[in-house]
């Protein structure tokens, strides 16, 4: 083959190319609103379903957005499909392929333990010719601790409300077409999810993406595709993070399966992640340093196409910043029953006085039994659930099957646990609250994480 016909079949094949992508993303690929959850979810191959707690999880599943424990900003930037430049000859109507996004979230706890809310933008730009930008507003919260059976048992839900435009910018070839049906449309978009743990360590989570969307074709119908993600995410003793997802859309191919991994923070600021799916391979990494009264995390990934060819994948890189929360834990906090009614909160104190709490009288079983019942019971009206306990297993050694006893000496006992709990994350609390205004600000994230 000679040098002349080389070089057209080169331009040919070029022309094809760019020709192809122009056409896909004015018409139907849509690649922000159904393909690109961020970097964080990017670097684990769109597997943090069940995974990611910050704002990056409102991309893929808004529940994860109820764990946020302080003020977290986010700035995302990525390079899609390198290598898939323009020869070097001019070719009349030619589009160079240069496609990129950008995003920018926040998010933040409501107080008195409401929830969480956010908000993301995200803008594409492909070839010049297209550009689409997403508005989200996210909201997110934990179910109550009495629907929950298990102390750790945790249960999350969210959704979103996502605002879509979509513009196209006309050239000599299509300005005919968009003067005669438009340039741009716009439309709404619902996001939905839930997460779940039964055990500490193992999480699921389901998210339901573009449900009831709008049609945001200009000639033909178009809506962004509806997706459905079940995923679940398991962290080893070592510290190692697994996490798979499975997922469901309208369009072939409609399934796939993705896979991801973390390491441990590696000196407590380096993590590696990677992931694979169907359509691509992920590998990444993140940063964590603290300054200037905050926390920052650095996040960078590359993705390598499975199923797409003549390129050289994609990059990505995002800023994380969190400020951590400077008011008391307790107005985040909504108060128990049990903290409601508790004496001291209703009643000025008073001198304590002992009461005379009458002998048992030396009688027949029952009555025995029914003595310790009702010292048991005056106990718990007192908050005094050791005592009530003692009392109960007097009577559990007269009658080992006494359902009565068995039953409050559990919910006592269950008191009296999460009454410790809440004393000592109160005393983590304190200790991060005095290690942050001593600007020990890592200690004082430590702190902040057990409490």
């Amino acid at each position: 083959m000679d040098r002349k016909n080389y070089c057209l079949l080169k331009v040919v094949k070029w022309v094809l190319l760019t020709r192809l992508l122009a056409y896909s993303l004015t018409h139907c690929l849509y690649a922000s609103f159904d393909t690109i959850y961020g970097i964080k979810n990017s670097a684990l191959a769109n597997s943090g379903v069940a995974a990611l707690s910050d704002v990056s999880s409102m991309f893929l599943n808004p529940a994860g957005l109820a764990y946020v424990k302080g003020t977290e900003f986010q700035f995302e930037y990525q390079k899609l499909y390198l290598g898939t430049s323009k020869p070097e000859i001019d070719i009349p109507g030619y589009y160079s392929v240069d496609v990129s996004k950008g995003d920018f979230a926040v998010g933040f706890p409501l107080p008195k333990n409401i929830g969480g809310f956010g908000f993301y933008y995200t803008e594409l730009e492909g070839t010049g010719l297209y550009s689409e930008n997403t508005y989200s507003f996210c909201y997110a919260s934990t179910l109550e601790e009495i629907f929950l059976k298990e102390k750790e048992e945790e249960f999350s839900y969210g959704f979103a409300l996502k605002y879509l435009t979509l513009t196209y910018i006309p050239d000599e070839y299509t300005n005919d077409f968009f003067e005669k049906y438009g340039d741009q449309s716009m439309g709404f978009a619902f996001d939905f999810g839930i997460r779940y743990s039964p055990v500490k360590n193992l999480d699921f989570g389901i998210s339901l993406l573009n449900a009831m969307s709008s049609d945001l074709g200009l000639l033909y119908e178009n809506k962004p595709e509806k997706t459905m993600f079940l995923g679940l995410a398991y962290r080893l003793d070592n510290g190692l993070k697994l996490s798979s997802a499975y997922s469901q859309k309208d369009s072939y191919p409609s399934n796939n399966f993705h896979f991801g991994v973390q390491t441990m923070p590696f000196f407590n600021t380096l993590t590696l992640k990677s992931g694979i799916n169907r359509n691509e391979a992920s590998l990444g990494f993140s940063y964590d340093f603290k300054s200037l009264g905050g926390f920052y995390k650095i996040d960078y990934v590359f993705n390598l196409p499975l199923e797409m060819k003549d390129n050289n994948g994609s990059y990505g890189m995002a800023l994380s910043f969190e400020i951590p929360p400077l008011i008391s834990r307790d107005e985040f906090i909504r108060p128990t029953e049990e903290e409601k009614i508790e004496p001291a909160e209703i009643k000025p104190e008073i001198p304590e006085e002992k009461p005379q709490i009458p002998e048992i009288p030396k009688i027949d079983v029952k009555e025995i039994m029914r003595a310790h019942y009702n010292k048991a019971i005056w106990h718990l009206q007192r908050s005094e659930d050791e005592k009530a306990i003692k009392e109960f297993e007097e009577i559990l050694k007269l009658d080992q099957n006494h359902k009565p006893s068995l039953i409050r000496i559990k919910a006592a006992k269950k008191r009296i646990e999460e009454k410790n709990k809440k004393k000592k994350m109160r005393i983590h609390w304190q200790r991060g609250v005095e290690l942050f205004q001593n600007k020990k600000y890592w200690d004082a994230k430590v702190e902040f994480e057990k409490s």
